[in-house]
């Protein structure tokens, strides 16, 4: 798993040693149940990911192909009024020249697009980052769904119950029929419920396929959220490692080239040389057929458009400097509130799980022999039923707003896996 600090060397390395042919193929296969196991299908599949890892390797082939001399020019004439008279010297030259820049400037040239492959490199994290986050949120609303509709059909099954109670209760003359009546309004409404649940949950299987890159169909039904929790400390953390984040590092990369195109601009204040060969058999003495030289420009900086051109990426790179700093700060301060929404997550999931959802359970439990007994009447439990579906939903719902809490702060922190916390932990940055 890749750490923060060489998550960009190590994800260029993959790029480049994996054709989009090999993870075509990984694609076919059917995908494995859970949210990570999907968070890996989408890095190889997804195709938005794939366009960044295409880039990457495009821009890394130009980076190879540069910091070299311009091919020679080879030049071949001819005086066509010689061709077929015996009385004058055939004439044609022969030219030969090669371009030689200022020393230093294919080393910049070089640099340049270095700069412009780490930029591809650290864009392709930062789209690992943000594809991750995007499919745990979807798979997040996809399980929470799917347990709704547990639980409103097991609903559904009580107010059966509660129904059939009533109608015996009101056939014997100890009940009245509104208590029948409002049992079956609420099992129809729960069935409402579940039709616009089956829905939803449809939408968030095509929204997880998206990202996934495959069928829907392939997606069977939700497995438990991972109940895995970052590190002691894990704000500390993320903001000691805050500089190898992709999004930090993808800027730092684009402040680079903006120094070199600079440093580049500045070269060209200097003049950039050719040498030639050049052979003439119209000339009849045959030592001077044959002429060598050299020729340089002239870069006057006629209008001050050197000038303005250093100072425009100046401006560039200052912009670029000033762009990392605020979102150095916008990264601290996402840090901060994911972890606070985290910490908040846990503790409304620990209310419900430990004091709620058992004390509605057992109103629920008490209405329902009290009303078997002819001791309590509907109303009670019909409030003690609708307080434990509410219960219930809610946590549903905190366990989804728990994961999703996990999934906005491991985001924050630059981090695509899960597990990638405990090389964080570890101090493998």
């Amino acid at each position: 798993m890749l750490t923060p600090k060489l998550l960009p060397v190590l994800a260029l390395a993959a790029v480049l040693l994996s054709p989009a042919t090999r993870a075509q193929s990984d694609c076919d296969a059917p995908p494995a149940p859970g949210s990570e196991p999907l968070v890996k299908r989408a890095l190889a599949c997804n195709p938005g990911q794939l366009a960044l890892d295409a880039r990457v390797r495009a821009q890394a082939e130009r980076t190879a192909a540069s910091g070299h001399l311009d091919d020679p020019k080879l030049m071949l004439g001819v005086a066509p009024r010689t061709l077929g008279q015996n009385e004058v010297r055939k004439g044609y030259v022969v030219e030969v020249s090669q371009s030689l820049p200022w020393p230093g400037v294919l080393e910049l040239r070089r640099a340049l697009e270095e700069a412009g492959t780490d930029s591809r490199a650290f864009e392709y994290d930062q789209g690992a980052v943000q594809l991750a986050l995007a499919l745990r949120l979807a798979y997040a609303d996809w399980h929470y769904r799917e347990r709704l509709i547990a639980i409103n059909r097991r609903h559904q099954s009580l107010w059966r119950t509660f129904v059939d109670s009533s109608r015996a209760r009101y056939a014997a003359g100890s009940g009245g029929k509104a208590a029948v009546l409002q049992a079956r309004h609420e099992e129809h409404q729960l069935h409402l419920d579940e039709l616009a649940l089956t829905q939803a949950v449809a939408r968030d299987r095509s929204r997880l396929a998206r990202l996934a890159n495959i069928n829907p169909s392939e997606l069977s039904t939700s497995t438990p959220l991972p109940q895995r929790e970052p590190p002691a400390g894990s704000l500390t953390l993320a903001l000691d490692s805050l500089d190898t984040q992709p999004q930090l590092q993808q800027l730092a990369a684009e402040e680079t080239r903006k120094s070199r195109e600079l440093e580049l601009a500045e070269k060209d204040r200097y003049p950039n040389f050719s040498v030639l060969a050049r052979h003439n058999n119209q000339w009849a003495n045959p030592d001077q057929r044959l002429f060598v030289g050299v020729g340089f420009n002239l870069p006057l900086d006629i209008g001050g458009k050197r000038s303005a051109r250093e100072r425009s990426l100046e401006a560039e790179r200052l912009a670029v400097e000033w762009q990392r700093r605020d979102a150095a700060l916008a990264l601290a301060d996402a840090l901060g509130r994911a972890e606070s929404r985290h910490r908040e997550a846990n503790d409304t999931l620990h209310m419900y799980r430990e004091e709620l959802l058992p004390l509605t359970e057992e109103s629920l439990v008490t209405a329902r022999d009290d009303f078997a007994a002819g001791r309590g009447d509907f109303l009670t439990l019909l409030v003690a039923e609708r307080n434990l579906l509410k219960v219930q939903r809610d946590l549903e719902a905190a366990e989804r707003d728990r994961f999703a809490a996990l999934a906005q702060l491991t985001a924050a922190a630059g981090l695509v896996m899960l597990e990638d916390w405990n090389l964080l932990a570890g101090g493998g940055k």
